[in-house]
């Protein structure tokens, strides 16, 4: 039975019918309830949760840096931004059919934004191991709020762990280089890099990009 606390326009708790009321950080939502499958294993089920499975996988792994890459889209939908990263790569990153699916690193969105990104970045693995060294060209002044001290933000993924270190705070665009390590228990794997640049006062940030792809060392 649904509670509703504030008349008959107002949110409620509960279930109505094929509905179900609830709040999210002090907003109203209501969701469908999930239907039952009468043969969950139908190839399209199948392959829907293989689709789905896969891109919750990626996401678990890479879920500090889209908290901070899209976290404005997820405050303006009321939802997570996890959710909002599934989502996006479910349409964009999934290459393959049926249950033989696999991700696009190219085409992975890990951010969201309308500030313009910083050109020509780059990736190659360090010469002291455990690191990799990170260029980009400084386009301060190319277009409006695009500046010096605008912050970079960067996710080093690795699929054979599922897991990525990155870095947050310590290299802003006028830098042009940057060196970000991880475990020495990576050696030998394949790590992608992506790139994003946030405004000082957080405002606006860029859509993510794949700088490239290293073996670690």
């Amino acid at each position: 039975m649904a509670i509703i606390k504030q008349g008959i326009l107002g949110g409620f708790n509960g279930k109505v019918g094929t509905v179900i009321g609830s709040s999210w950080k002090g907003r109203s939502v209501i969701r469908a309830i999930a239907q039952h499958v009468h043969n969950p294993r139908t190839a399209a089920q199948q392959a829907a949760r293989a689709r789905l499975s896969l891109v919750s996988r990626f996401v678990s792994g890479v879920q500090t840096f889209v908290n901070e890459g899209l976290r404005a889209l997820a405050d303006s939908e009321a939802i997570t931004a996890a959710n909002v990263a599934t989502r996006l790569n479910l349409a964009q990153a999934v290459t393959g059919s049926g249950t033989g699916v696999s991700l696009d690193y190219s085409r992975v969105i890990l951010s969201s934004g309308n500030l313009p990104g910083v050109d020509s970045p780059a990736v190659a693995a360090a010469a002291s191991g455990h690191s990799v060294n990170i260029s980009w060209t400084n386009n301060a002044g190319s277009d409006t709020g695009v500046v010096d001290n605008d912050r970079m933000l960067f996710c080093l993924y690795n699929p054979a762990r599922q897991s990525s270190t990155y870095d947050l705070v310590s290299a802003v665009r006028a830098d042009e280089a940057a060196v970000l390590s991880y475990p020495s228990a990576w050696a030998g794997d394949t790590l992608y890099l992506y790139v994003a640049v946030r405004s000082e006062d957080k405002s606006r940030i860029s859509n993510s990009v794949m700088a490239g792809s290293v073996v670690a060392v």
